[in-house]
């Protein structure tokens, strides 16, 4: 039960940590701000009338998405090292 206490408390600060890492990206004037646990904190847009819109939040999305991924494998090191493993 102890173990598993510590298990959990283990978790909340990963998910505190993760949550703290924010990437920001932009594409053709739609920014999007998106943290460690994939969660949209911001979005930006310049031209909202824009016809092209559609594709340049996808793009912008996913371009943040990938930032924010590769930041938290970086990071990995010490994620895993709280993890115990």
């Amino acid at each position: 039960m102890l173990g598993q206490l510590k298990e959990l408390r283990k978790l909340r600060q990963l998910k505190k940590q993760m949550e703290s890492v924010e990437t920001t990206e932009e594409y053709e004037g739609v920014k999007i701000t998106m943290n460690g646990a994939m969660e949209v904190i911001n979005v930006q847009i310049a031209n909202p009338n824009d016809p092209k819109l559609e594709k340049y939040v996808r793009k912008a999305f996913n371009r943040t998405m990938r930032s924010i991924q590769k930041g938290m494998m970086e990071n990995m090191g010490g994620l895993s090292g709280m993890l115990g493993s």
